[in-house]
């Protein structure tokens, strides 16, 4: 639907239907793709041992970092290119595919030369060439994703998830079973995400708009780049603060286990803020119509995200205090007992994930996104200095704490900055769901010590002590429900 066909704030009914569905198909394989993250998470790390995993785990976090810099900006921009002018929209995706093809194989070279260059054991140089492979493919296959959202046919993003994905963990799982090692997964890897790019880019040449590229095009790749890229790159900088703990701690352990164990419970940690920011990303449309209409909606769903970060991210410490160490042993053996500690720092970064995605998300709707750019940029050697000095100090746990600090001064700078230039007031809210946090915390600790249930009586004096500092509205809980019970 046009945005000339949106009057006094209402939609039409086929607008609404195509906004709900298209929302819940995106909202669906998000959730989809994270399950099956989180099973495969588990399956390989039961399977190949804290060395395999964290070798496999590692490495595939380093080749992320060079794809989100291409993918994370094509599907707002190629959004607004097909609502401005649709048949001009359609030749850019052509454009963005091209310049996202150039951008991969330039990645693809740095990334192969940093495996050969760091790297001397033969069985990890081998998973880096693999991942070469995997970076382009992946990278393609994530393009086609977005294009999928931005031409308004999310069916066609859950049907590569549900396939390929699922695809995935089960013929890794077959191929575990018959005693395969971290080349065979690192191979199956690569296969799938080959077809899923395959299919993805093959589809849309078929079914939407041709992949042509004339030498007249030449003259608009600047612009798309401008238009793509910045966003890219000030969104790719976030998901580099998430990743690059692993990536360094790769480098700074003293054994390969060490690295397995640290990593097992920081992607346990992940998956979680992934689940949250995933729910997030449904909503982002209306609140993009209500920054249009300035109906205040876009300024509530922000105080929202900063006292839900606060309040579900200390949520999960205690529930990660009480039972993390036991869950992590149960889901990955015994093999991971030394996982339970560092998945409890791991579990303190869920809070600032969420704010920080929620107010980058705000900024770029005020258009400011060289100022994201520019502090999530400017984040990234702060976060990296405080986790190799803590690490170095005293420990992985610490490390992550370290993390935690720099991240929450983030969120700190840019809800300053956000009130500054929105003139929003966000500072209270923040300082309710401290609150509460506090009182939760403070409850917690010390019944820990006499038994695990601490934790169930931790929650809930978080919960009230929510009520009380009016971090959580009874109102909301009421709108909640009947969007459940529907």
């Amino acid at each position: 639907m046009h945005p000339s066909d949106e009057k006094a704030g209402q939609l039409s009914g086929p607008g609404a239907r195509s906004i709900l569905l298209n929302g819940a198909f995106l909202l669906g394989s998000g959730w989809l793709a994270m399950a099956m993250r989180a099973v495969y998470i588990v399956v390989l790390a039961r399977a190949l041992g804290p060395s395999g995993y964290g070798l496999i785990s590692a490495t595939q976090a380093l080749y992320l970092m060079f794809i989100v810099a291409g993918t994370a900006g094509v599907t707002a921009y190629l959004s607004r290119e097909l609502a401005l002018d649709h048949e001009r929209g359609q030749q850019t995706v052509s454009l963005t595919l091209f310049m996202l093809t150039a951008l991969l194989l330039l990645g693809a070279f740095v990334f192969i030369a940093i495996g050969l260059i760091t790297e001397s054991d033969p069985v990890t140089r081998q998973i880096f060439v693999l991942f070469t492979g995997a970076l382009v493919a992946r990278g393609l296959a994530m393009w086609a994703r977005s294009a999928f959202v931005a031409l308004e046919a999310s069916q066609y993003h859950l049907r590569q998830v549900s396939l390929f994905r699922t695809g995935e963990v089960l013929v890794a799982i077959a191929a575990l079973s018959m005693g395969a090692g971290v080349i065979a997964i690192a191979t199956i890897h690569l296969v799938s995400w080959i077809l899923e790019a395959l299919v993805g880019v093959t589809t849309i040449h078929r079914r939407f708009t041709s992949l042509t590229f004339k030498p007249r095009d030449w003259s608009r790749l600047g612009k798309v780049a401008k238009g793509s890229l910045v966003v890219g790159i000030a969104i790719a900088a976030a998901d580099w603060l998430r990743v690059a703990p692993l990536v360094l701690y790769h480098y700074l352990a003293d054994a390969a286990p060490e690295v397995g164990q640290f990593a097992f419970a920081w992607n346990a940690a992940l998956v979680l803020a992934v689940i949250l920011v995933t729910a997030m990303n449904a909503a982002f449309p209306v609140t993009s119509r209500a920054n249009v209409r300035a109906d205040g909606k876009d300024a509530y769903y922000l105080d929202f995200c900063i006292r839900g970060g606060i309040i579900l991210g200390t949520a999960a410490v205690i529930a990660g205090m009480a039972i993390g160490p036991w869950a992590l042993t149960l889901v990955g053996g015994a093999q991971y007992d030394g996982a339970g500690k560092i998945f409890i720092a791991t579990l303190t970064i869920l809070g600032p994930i969420v704010m920080n995605y929620a107010l980058d998300q705000a900024l770029f709707l005020q258009q400011r996104t060289g100022l994201v750019l520019a502090l999530n940029v400017g984040a990234l050697p702060i976060v990296a200095g405080a986790f190799i000095v803590a690490i170095e100090a005293s420990g992985p746990e610490a490390a992550v704490l370290a993390v935690f600090a720099a991240q929450a001064a983030l969120v700190l700078l840019k809800i300053a900055i956000m009130n500054s230039v929105a003139g929003t007031q966000l500072f209270p809210a923040l300082g309710r769901a401290i609150i509460a946090a506090a009182a939760g915390l403070a409850i917690t600790i010390p019944l820990l010590a006499l038994s695990a249930w601490g934790g169930l009586a931790g929650i809930a004096a978080l919960i009230g002590a929510a009520f009380i500092s009016k971090a959580i509205a009874a109102e909301e809980l009421n709108i909640l429900k009947k969007v459940v019970t529907r």
